[in-house]
């Protein structure tokens, strides 16, 4: 069975087009996929669950790199 792409995961989920999985949205920040999860799970960061995999909208994910940068937090 060949594996789908994060855009036709999106888009078989209904999500709009800017939502990313963690795996991608982990490429644009110094923060792990792992972290990201850790903080969807604690609530802090704004994103959407689907079975076991979190999506979130880069526009978020943007946000939360401005007010939460890695140097200033220590979370590299």
């Amino acid at each position: 069975m060949p594996t789908k792409n994060n855009s036709q995961i999106v888009k078989d989920l209904g999500l709009p087009k800017d939502f990313i999985s963690l795996s991608e949205a982990s490429e644009f920040c110094n923060y792990s996929q792992e972290y990201l999860s850790l903080r969807c799970r604690q609530g802090k960061l704004n994103a959407k669950k689907f079975g076991r995999n979190w999506f979130i909208q880069l526009s978020d994910l943007e946000k939360y790199i401005d007010t939460n940068t890695a140097n200033d937090k220590g979370n590299k």
